[in-house]
């Protein structure tokens, strides 16, 4: 059945006919998993970016969308929806770059591309520079607690050596 649904779908992208891939969409949309729409590397998507046809980019989107495969804007990095929206970004961008295409659909992929919202499943650079920072604060606010010191003359780091004479 699977092999169906995706026969159909790829003639349906390859002809430009949005409503039939709306409607096959739209009647299988209760059995998430049934349609994958990254299936043959993203093929749906560069099918509609490589025809230029941004009506149909956004019915593959919103599928995605409104059957939970990803969310619009993860807001962590639950493994499973980062790799399936990096998946996404990815297959858009070589796709962007393979085709020559509309300021529609490239304005399209760039609002889901565009780096504010490019969600790594390797967090490591993000959390290396949140430690950067936080050192950072920390030896600034060490050296104005030095500097406060210095100038309210505070000298209670000095110890006598005892030689004490009254």
């Amino acid at each position: 059945m699977k092999k169906q649904i995706y026969s159909g779908l790829q003639f349906f992208c390859r002809n430009g006919d949005n409503d039939s891939v709306f409607e096959t969409l739209k009647q299988y949309q209760k059995q998430e998993d049934l349609i994958d729409l990254f299936n043959n590397d993203g093929l749906f998507f560069k099918s509609a970016i490589s025809h230029d046809n941004n009506a149909l980019l956004q019915i593959l989107l919103d599928y995605m969308y409104s059957t939970k495969q990803i969310e619009k804007e993860p807001k962590d990095n639950n493994t499973n929806q980062s790799i399936k929206y990096n998946k996404l970004q990815q297959v858009l961008k070589e796709a962007k770059n393979e085709f020559n295409t509309s300021k529609e659909v490239v304005s399209l992929i760039d609002n889901i591309c565009n780096e504010d919202t490019d969600y790594n499943s390797d967090s490591d650079s993000l959390h290396d520079q949140e430690i950067t920072q936080l050192f950072s604060s920390l030896d600034n606010l060490e050296q104005d607690s030095t500097l406060e010191k210095k100038l309210s003359g505070d000298n209670s780091d000095i110890h006598d050596s005892g030689n004490d004479t009254d």
